[in-house]
């Protein structure tokens, strides 16, 4: 059976943890695959720098908002010997199928698919938002052999198909703890940390995703942290020769080193969020996964751009979530949380799943 390629990105892991949940799905379902990091094909030192954006992004949301809205064409920072040999190597494969998490990739499978004419190609685009994301902005290529794959439509209004996520069937809300999981993604971004103080006078117990070790306070009783393992990257792959899921832990109290685990199969904080009884954080895609498969309602806090914006507008009309102030003018009402829950609970089953899509066609 030809193998699949998993194209994806480190930089967001918005769309680096669903290629992993794929790719995770695809070898269960009998399909080869390989996963390919963009960032795996640019110059050293443009890469390095990734990491100094990460922490001013992080720092400062208005600088990652104005870093977001001056994206543009990936090309002059690829190294094009590592392309090159990425090419010749898929060329003598027969490569033909691919997976695409991140616009960026486009350009680069253009040149591929011209370098093998007459030959033609495979390639499953898959939105993690519910609107044209920072990098498909440039990269919305229409073509017969390019087929576009939307988990989420805002101009449907409805859900698109069921992304695959290896969970088993979701806590009811009175089996869940009386917390709620509060974080700003896989860059830490966005208001989250401001909302902590006024969460703790209103006596709510926190699950806190720390981005780094400063962050974390473990005097307040109230809260658990938690954080990924800070000497983990996406861009480098695991002793089998896989790249894998963020290896997570809980912070402990006078534990000295803290020991960072992860599935093969789900990512490790989606078992924390699924005893919880809601996610606070920024509305991307990849919490709208995280969302559905553990019927976990969401508290959207500030958006980061216009695609996560329509991404929170989807979810509130749906009746998966509710925005931050709304809840917090409400008293921080536990029954609407509740009833966000039940709705998501209704909707299991629903989908069409796309891991079926993509065995029949490549299986069948």
């Amino acid at each position: 059976m030809e193998l699949v390629t998993i194209l994806c990105s480190g930089v967001a892991l918005g769309v680096y943890i669903p290629a992993i949940h794929l790719n995770y799905a695809l070898k269960c379902a009998g399909i080869e695959t390989e996963v390919v990091v963009l960032e795996n094909l640019i110059y050293e030192e443009k890469k390095n720098k990734i990491n100094l954006n990460k922490k001013a992004f992080h720092e400062n949301f208005k600088v990652a908002l104005l870093g977001q809205r001056m994206a543009g064409d990936i090309r002059p920072s690829l190294n094009q010997d590592i392309l090159d040999k990425m090419y010749i190597k898929w060329e003598a494969e027969g490569r033909e199928r691919f997976v695409v998490f991140s616009g960026f990739w486009v350009p680069i499978l253009q040149d591929y698919e011209a370098r093998i004419a007459p030959r033609t190609i495979d390639v499953e685009l898959c939105h993690m938002d519910v609107a044209i994301s920072a990098s498909w902005k440039k990269y919305m290529y229409d073509s017969p052999y390019y087929h576009h794959r939307w988990f989420f439509s805002i101009d449907e209004h409805q859900l698109g198909y069921e992304f695959p996520v290896d969970y088993n069937t979701p806590l009811s809300f009175e089996e869940r703890a009386n917390r709620y999981m509060i974080h700003g993604g896989g860059w830490g971004m966005g208001t989250y940390q401001s909302k902590i103080p006024e969460l703790e006078e209103a006596q709510i117990p926190l699950d806190i995703v720390a981005y780094a070790e400063d962050e974390i306070n473990l005097s307040h009783t109230n809260n658990r942290y938690f954080m990924t393992d800070p000497n983990w990257s996406p861009w480098f792959k695991n002793q089998e020769g896989e790249h894998e899921f963020p290896p997570f832990a809980q912070v402990v109290k006078d534990v000295k080193s803290t020991t960072f685990i992860n599935h093969k199969n789900r990512t490790e904080v989606l078992d924390v969020i699924g005893t919880c009884k809601a996610i606070i954080s920024k509305p991307g895609g990849a919490t709208l996964v995280d969302s559905l498969a553990s019927a976990t309602p969401m508290i959207m806090l500030d958006p980061f751009g216009g695609y996560e914006k329509k991404n929170a507008q989807l979810w509130i009309e749906l009746g998966f979530g509710i925005d931050y102030d709304t809840w917090r003018e409400s008293n921080y009402d536990e029954a609407i949380i509740k009833k966000l829950h039940e709705n998501l609970m209704a909707i299991r089953g629903t989908q069409e799943k796309y891991i079926t899509l993509c065995t029949e066609k490549w299986r069948g």
